[in-house]
Order: structure tokens, then sequence, then C-alpha cells
């Protein structure tokens, strides 16, 4: 494995990775200083970021607002792809 594959495979979670890949760049990263560096900045920037995340206060009722609006829009992008084909049922029902 060379340093560029390695990167790109840093960007990925161990458990997106096949049990080669990440046996191969485990390999790598024990002979390469540079690629494990890179790896131990991308894991604590990745545990920062957690950190942050879980300390923010997230509103008791953003759950449901959230389901509410994805609720809504779903509905309305069903009724849009089905208005072609209620508006040929109903021509076809009033015709009769």
């Amino acid at each position: 494995m060379d340093c560029h594959l390695s990167r790109l495979m840093l960007a990925f979670r161990r458990s997106e990775l096949t049990a080669e890949d990440a046996a191969a760049l485990d390999s790598h990263l024990t002979t390469c200083p540079t690629c494990a560096t890179a790896a131990r900045r991308s894991a604590s920037t990745d545990q920062a970021f957690a950190a942050a995340m879980t300390a923010v206060p997230v509103p008791a009722s953003l759950h449901t607002r959230l389901m509410t609006d994805a609720n809504a829009r779903l509905s309305a992008a069903r009724w849009r792809k089905a208005s072609p084909w209620v508006a040929g049922l109903a021509t076809v029902v009033l015709a009769h």
C-alpha cells in the first residue's frame, strides 16, 4: 500500500473497510511515520468533533419538529408524483 491509498482509506471508518483493507492499512501505518501521524491527527479531530457535538444542548422538541417536517415533505413529494395518475383516473371516472 502506498501513502496516497492510505490517506484515502483514513477517511473511512474501520467498520466500512474490509478486513483485508484494514490489515493492509494497519501494516502501512506501522511502517510509515508520516501516515501514522496523519491517522493520529484524524482520530484526534474526530474525537474533538464528537465531544463538541455531544456538548451542544438539543431542544427536547427537535426530534418531533424534524419528523413533522420530514413527513410533510414526504407527503408533498408523494402527492406530486401521484397527481398525474389521480388526474387521469378522475378523467376516466368523470367520462363514464
